[in-house]
């Protein structure tokens, strides 16, 4: 898993960050790599803001998203 495949952690149809098995999977998979690469959460934060932009201008949602990400990646990376 790398950054720039952050869609994989996002559902096709709903868009919510790993709210499916799958796409939690693929969350675990990118906290990993930017553990490994010293990849900061506000560069994830800014490449999932930059997906959601592409899915949807529903700017409420993309907040929602962003603080989901934050709450699960923050104990692990700055």
């Amino acid at each position: 898993m790398t950054l720039n495949q952050i869609d994989r952690c996002f559902g096709e149809a709903d868009g919510v960050f790993a709210g499916h098995p799958s796409d939690e999977e693929s969350a675990w998979g990118l906290l990993e790599h930017c553990r490994k690469n010293g990849i900061s959460l506000n560069n994830v934060l800014d490449e999932a803001e930059v997906f959601l932009n592409t899915k949807t201008k529903d700017q409420a949602h993309i907040k929602k998203q962003l603080t989901k990400i934050k709450e699960k990646f923050s104990p692990w990376i700055e």
